[in-house]
């Protein structure tokens, strides 16, 4: 078998907590056993989605399959759309999670800014979904479906006190 290349992950794929041991064997297991059903998403030479599928495979001694995501608009509402639900979250891991994008939504808007063909214009830019106006706990809040109150919450508890921050994301 060929050496694997080790990728990095995309900060997107980070916000999602990695599987427990017990899960990741299971997964290794049921990839051992049906094979790999969906390939990991790269986005940059970055792993955007399935970093749980692309360590299974190493365990299970799979090749994994990779595919450039080639969506169009954010990969970061992208990214929470594939995961939100079919993770079982808390309320305060969701808040976690838009208390997390919500660097990389302004981000993802500041580089609109500069595609754009100057101001004044509304709307998404190039395909962007991210086109609503509101604070940006508020427009986090609704891609995670976590409440705009817990999401300042969060923030504030972080702010406060930065060690609670692990504690919250673990439910």
């Amino acid at each position: 078998m060929a050496k694997r290349r080790t990728l990095s992950l995309h900060p997107a794929c980070e916000l999602f907590p990695k599987l427990g041991e017990a899960e990741l064997q299971q997964l290794a297991d049921d990839i051992r056993e049906n094979g790999l059903q969906n390939p990991i998403v790269l986005l940059d030479g970055k792993i955007l989605d399935g970093r749980n599928r692309n360590a299974a495979c190493r365990i299970a001694g799979a090749e994994p399959r990779y595919v450039d995501w080639d969506g169009e608009g954010s990969p970061v509402e992208w990214v929470i759309s594939q995961n939100l639900m079919r993770r079982h979250l808390t309320a305060s891991q969701r808040a976690v999670i838009a208390l997390d994008i919500l660097p990389m939504l302004e981000e993802e808007a500041k580089q609109r800014q500069r595609r754009s063909e100057g101001r004044g214009k509304k709307g998404a830019q190039n395909g962007a979904t991210f086109s609503e106006n509101g604070k940006a706990s508020e427009i986090a809040a609704r891609i995670t479906k976590a409440s705009g109150r817990y999401v300042e919450s969060a923030k504030a508890i972080t702010k406060k006190a930065p060690e609670l921050q692990d504690h919250l994301r673990s439910g």
